[in-house]
């Protein structure tokens, strides 16, 4: 999602170049966050029309996909995402019950594509998503995109994940990845019983992120903020912004303006 880089830069630059204090400026960059929100909607409104351009056949309104599903791309605007394991054999979608606007999804090659609405929506409703995931399929990848909407991911497994949300709070829970990436702006991100084998990365202006594992892992992570913080248990060997526990073997990548970065 840009606009996280985009609100990083500014913030640096607001740091260099104004005289106010680093807590002024980081304030200062919090309330442009509004207009980012509404810039963003924007942008995935229009991916929502790319999307459907692209030829695929949608369906509309949330049911059971009858297809064998392998990867998972979810756009979503505002109100709750869920993705949760469950003893059913396909995957399933819900949404709020009654919504006026109904979601589309397609599926082909193995990769189920959701969306919130069909194309010319411009004033999208508050409404839920929850997806069903047969507890015994594992995934080669989720993507999920939102904007205001909170993100919730329980005892999955897949080959990558990328979560994104503007000001939505992300929360894993119970997973397993080979990867996992998570960007914000404001929003938090909070994982535990996690297991990741390769490579982790948290990127937000102002939102923290609470890791913890299942298992803790020899890790590398390296750190880039302005007035963020690394603290681990047990602490970490630190050097440079680098900080070291047993073999090193998984990375993890975070950088933030204020956010701060706990690892347990």
């Amino acid at each position: 999602m840009k606009t996280i880089k985009r609100l990083g830069i500014l913030v640096l630059a607001m740091l260099l170049l104004s005289g106010c204090s680093v807590a002024k400026k980081v304030t200062k960059a919090a309330g442009d966050i509004k207009d980012r929100v509404v810039r963003d909607t924007t942008e995935i409104y229009n991916e929502i029309t790319d999307i459907i351009k692209s030829g695929a056949k949608f369906t509309e309104g949330a049911g059971e996909i009858g297809d064998t599903v392998s990867e998972m791309d979810i756009v979503w605007i505002t109100g709750n995402v869920k993705l949760v394991a469950y003893k059913g054999s396909c995957v399933k979608l819900e949404e709020t019950q009654g919504a006026k606007i109904k979601l589309r999804y397609s599926c082909t090659n193995g990769k189920l594509v959701v969306i919130p609405c069909g194309k010319d929506v411009k004033d999208l409703p508050t409404k839920d998503l929850t997806v069903y995931v047969p507890a015994a399929l594992s995934l080669t990848g989720i993507r999920v995109e939102a904007v205001s909407a909170d993100v919730a991911v329980t005892e999955l497994n897949a080959g990558d994940a990328e979560i994104e949300s503007v000001t939505g709070k992300v929360t894993v829970k119970d997973c397993a990845f080979r990867e996992l990436g998570i960007e914000t702006v404001s929003g938090d991100a909070s994982c535990t019983g996690l297991t990741v084998t390769k490579k982790l990365s948290f990127e937000s202006v102002i939102g923290n992120a609470a890791l913890q594992f299942a298992s803790l892992p020899g890790y590398t992570a390296k750190l880039d903020s302005v007035t963020g913080r690394f603290s681990a248990t047990p602490s970490a060997k630190s050097r440079n912004g680098v900080y070291t526990w047993g073999d090193g073997s998984l990375t993890m990548e975070f950088e933030t303006v204020s956010g701060n970065i706990t690892v347990s």
